[in-house]
């Protein structure tokens, strides 16, 4: 595909891992990727195609795709929650996103729900955020911009 832009709405529950690197596979010339994160929904009668280990899944079951190497400049995330899987993933995008110059990161407000450690939701997920400053990127002119 063409795609320059893409825009996901997801819940990056480890069930759609498959379509996003089937999609980050078929856009060689994406330069801007958009995750809208969307509330978890239950996937009940889903029975996934294969079984991974889905802490494993950006290590071990994906290469390094083309827009990564060549021209992916820019990854936002809006609805951040800190959850597993948006570390996972998030983690892909900078240990592997040779191009990379800004990722910015859109922590969700307080939505009324607490954090599993009993503090504030929104400084749970900032510290979860700021957790992603310390890993060590494949480039060096990326920027990670957290509000």
């Amino acid at each position: 595909m063409n795609v320059r832009h893409l825009i996901m709405k997801t819940a990056l529950h480890e069930y759609e891992f498959l379509g996003i690197a089937l999609l980050l596979n078929n856009c060689p010339k994406l330069k801007c990727l958009t995750i809208e994160l969307s509330s978890e929904k239950v996937l009940l009668d889903y029975e996934p195609v294969l079984n991974f280990n889905r802490t494993r899944f950006w290590i071990e079951n994906v290469q390094i795709y083309k827009c990564l190497i060549s021209s992916l400049k820019v990854v936002e995330i809006k609805g951040f929650k800190g959850s597993e899987n948006e570390i996972l993933v998030l983690k892909y995008f900078i240990t592997c996103g040779k191009k990379l110059k800004m990722m910015s990161i859109d922590i969700l407000k307080d939505d009324g729900v607490g954090s599993s450690n009993g503090g504030n939701a929104e400084s749970y997920r900032r510290e979860k955020a700021e957790g992603l400053l310390k890993i060590r990127r494949a480039s060096t002119r990326l920027e990670i911009l957290i509000s």
